[in-house]
Protein backbone atom coordinates (compact mmCIF):
# COMPACT_ATOMS: atom_id res chain seq x y z
CA UNK A 1 0.00 0.00 0.00
CA UNK A 2 3.11 2.59 0.32
CA UNK A 3 3.33 2.82 -3.21
CA UNK A 4 -0.52 3.32 -3.55
CA UNK A 5 -0.13 5.81 -0.70
CA UNK A 6 2.81 7.91 -2.55
CA UNK A 7 1.18 7.74 -5.79
CA UNK A 8 -2.34 9.53 -4.07
CA UNK A 9 -0.07 12.18 -2.30
CA UNK A 10 1.92 13.26 -5.62
CA UNK A 11 -1.69 13.34 -7.48
CA UNK A 12 -2.72 15.60 -4.68
CA UNK A 13 0.62 18.01 -4.61
CA UNK A 14 -0.30 17.88 -9.01
CA UNK A 15 -3.39 18.64 -8.31
CA UNK A 16 -2.72 21.31 -5.85
CA UNK A 17 -0.78 23.56 -8.07
CA UNK A 18 -3.25 22.94 -11.21
CA UNK A 19 -6.75 23.88 -9.37
CA UNK A 20 -7.62 26.32 -11.88
CA UNK A 21 -6.60 24.63 -14.63
CA UNK A 22 -8.47 21.61 -13.25
CA UNK A 23 -11.79 23.64 -13.17
CA UNK A 24 -11.36 24.71 -16.57
CA UNK A 25 -10.88 21.20 -17.61
CA UNK A 26 -14.01 19.71 -16.17
CA UNK A 27 -16.02 22.49 -17.57
CA UNK A 28 -14.51 21.60 -20.66
CA UNK A 29 -15.07 17.90 -20.61
CA UNK A 30 -18.76 18.06 -19.04
CA UNK A 31 -19.51 19.76 -22.69
CA UNK A 32 -17.50 17.77 -24.30
CA UNK A 33 -19.08 14.48 -23.02
CA UNK A 34 -22.32 15.17 -23.73
CA UNK A 35 -21.90 16.97 -27.28
CA UNK A 36 -18.63 15.05 -28.70
CA UNK A 37 -17.73 11.60 -27.06
CA UNK A 38 -18.37 8.63 -28.67
CA UNK A 39 -19.67 5.69 -27.20
CA UNK A 40 -16.66 4.56 -25.97
CA UNK A 41 -13.60 7.02 -25.70
CA UNK A 42 -10.58 7.65 -24.48
CA UNK A 43 -9.42 10.49 -22.46
CA UNK A 44 -6.99 11.21 -25.06
CA UNK A 45 -9.77 12.33 -27.55
CA UNK A 46 -10.81 14.37 -24.87
CA UNK A 47 -7.43 16.01 -24.23
CA UNK A 48 -6.82 16.30 -27.89
CA UNK A 49 -9.99 17.97 -28.29
CA UNK A 50 -9.68 20.09 -25.63
CA UNK A 51 -6.46 21.75 -26.52
CA UNK A 52 -7.69 22.49 -29.93
CA UNK A 53 -10.04 24.15 -28.46
CA UNK A 54 -8.17 26.38 -26.13
CA UNK A 55 -7.62 24.72 -22.75
CA UNK A 56 -3.88 25.16 -21.79
CA UNK A 57 -1.36 22.51 -20.97
CA UNK A 58 -1.26 22.33 -16.97
CA UNK A 59 1.77 22.83 -15.57
CA UNK A 60 2.65 19.28 -14.93
CA UNK A 61 1.76 16.67 -17.14
CA UNK A 62 0.30 14.63 -14.25
CA UNK A 63 -2.07 16.27 -13.78
CA UNK A 64 -4.23 14.68 -17.04
CA UNK A 65 -3.63 11.42 -14.44
CA UNK A 66 -5.17 13.36 -11.64
CA UNK A 67 -7.85 14.71 -13.70
CA UNK A 68 -8.87 11.80 -14.33
CA UNK A 69 -9.04 10.99 -11.06
CA UNK A 70 -11.49 13.89 -10.62
CA UNK A 71 -13.96 12.72 -13.23
CA UNK A 72 -13.85 9.17 -12.30
CA UNK A 73 -17.95 9.72 -11.30
CA UNK A 74 -18.66 10.52 -14.81
CA UNK A 75 -16.98 7.88 -16.83
CA UNK A 76 -16.74 3.82 -16.62
CA UNK A 77 -13.38 1.82 -17.31
CA UNK A 78 -14.27 -0.28 -20.17
CA UNK A 79 -11.22 -1.49 -22.39
CA UNK A 80 -8.05 -0.42 -23.62
CA UNK A 81 -6.93 1.60 -26.95
CA UNK A 82 -3.63 2.00 -27.99
CA UNK A 83 -2.44 5.71 -27.71
CA UNK A 84 -1.63 7.77 -30.86
CA UNK A 85 0.26 10.64 -29.12
CA UNK A 86 3.40 10.54 -30.48
CA UNK A 87 4.81 11.23 -26.82
CA UNK A 88 2.85 8.73 -25.50
CA UNK A 89 5.38 5.82 -27.17
CA UNK A 90 2.21 3.80 -28.31
CA UNK A 91 1.95 2.66 -24.46
CA UNK A 92 -2.38 1.29 -23.79
CA UNK A 93 -4.33 3.90 -22.42
CA UNK A 94 -7.97 2.92 -20.91
CA UNK A 95 -11.09 3.30 -22.94
CA UNK A 96 -14.12 4.82 -20.96
CA UNK A 97 -18.03 4.80 -21.63
CA UNK A 98 -20.32 8.04 -19.84
CA UNK A 99 -22.21 6.34 -16.86
CA UNK A 100 -25.65 7.00 -17.51
CA UNK A 101 -26.50 7.30 -14.27
CA UNK A 102 -24.83 10.92 -13.59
Amino acid sequence: MLGASLRDAGIDRVMQAAKEWADDAQAAFAYWLTHCATEEFSLEQFRTWAQANGLSEPHHVNAWGGFTQRVKHLITPVGYTQSKRVSAHARLTRTYRKNTHV
